[in-house]
């Protein structure tokens, strides 16, 4: 049975044509939901949808119709063990599901049998990048609350993040060469930046896990800098309730409002923002491997001159 009902069909949503291409998108998305949801149901992890998704189904119950992605998030402790869970359990050779990226804070699940390129992808690809459509999965680390220990940990993780590329690193290794403090010890820096990529990956998850009881308050990390007004009270998330999305029902934080306002500002009034995130090229039934062997982007996308 499938997600989305009537699956080959456009439809009207909300004022906004939604073609049956877009629908297919929103039924895979939701097919690699459930094998997610499987995983957490398994492991016994808490997760929320999240973002533009939290939005679709608290103001749409289910996509919203210009937005055809789909975010989730997860407590940084929790989401380190979905991680480990995930490249066991999901990821297979020649399987339907391939990890999309794994990062210091973020971690996309990607479906094999479709293909989502962005405009960024259309003449640079990297080889070793799945390019099937993608859930993400967002940790949420400390975040300020006021108090010398919950502000101090934002900046040690912030610091941790910053040094393990070379211009951070070299910015404040010129700090402490003029006798300016550093929120970590030099050392743990020094040992961060000279770690393997994955070993500096498992050090920041379990770091950033010890620090997340400092503070009564949570984000994404890396909102700190671009939107720190998208903090969220670790309350809001003590109660897990069901909302209607689509043909199913997702798991939400019990103050979603709250969330959505930190997120949205006034979240209940539609606003579109000239970005259709489903890539500039998608197709919910080739296979991305398929689709750069036989696909003459050069010929569909020339590239602008300069």
């Amino acid at each position: 049975m499938a997600f989305i009902k009537d699956l080959y069909r456009d439809e009207i949503r909300s004022g906004w044509l939604v073609s049956s291409d877009v629908k297919k998108s929103w039924e895979k998305f939701l097919e690699m939901w459930q094998e997610i949801d499987r995983i957490c149901r398994r492991y016994d992890i808490n997760y929320w949808i999240y973002a533009g998704s939290l939005l679709g189904t608290a103001r749409h119950k289910g996509f919203v119709p210009w937005d055809t992605d789909m975010d989730l998030c997860m407590m940084r402790p929790e989401y380190n063990i979905f991680c480990d869970a995930a490249e066991r359990e999901m990821i297979r050779e020649d399987g339907e599901f391939e990890i999309g990226c794994k990062k210091f804070n973020n971690f996309r699940i990607s479906m094999s049998a479709t293909t989502m390129l962005g405009t960024e992808n259309l003449h640079e690809r990297n080889p070793n990048t799945p390019y099937g459509m993608m859930i993400e999965i967002y940790p949420l680390d400390v975040a300020p609350d006021g108090t010398p220990d919950g502000n101090a940990s934002v900046m040690k993780l912030l610091e941790l993040l910053s040094s393990a590329g070379e211009s951070g690193y070299s910015r404040i290794k010129e700090r402490v060469k003029n006798n300016q403090g550093t929120y970590n010890e030099w050392k743990l820096l020094e040992k961060f930046h000279t770690l393997s990529e994955k070993a500096k990956q498992d050090f920041y998850n379990n770091y950033a896990a010890m620090l997340f009881e400092k503070s009564s308050a949570i984000s994404w990390i890396e909102d700190r800098i671009k939107a720190p007004q998208k903090t969220y009270a670790k309350d809001w998330f003590r109660e897990t309730i069901m909302m209607p999305f689509e043909s199913v029902q997702m798991p939400a934080p019990v103050d979603y409002d709250k969330v959505l306002t930190a997120l949205y500002g006034d979240w209940r009034k539609p606003y579109y923002d000239n970005t259709f995130r489903i890539g500039s090229v998608y197709s919910p039934d080739i296979p991305y491997r398929e689709f750069l062997k036989t696909v003459d982007l050069e010929f569909m996308f020339p590239p602008e001159e300069d």
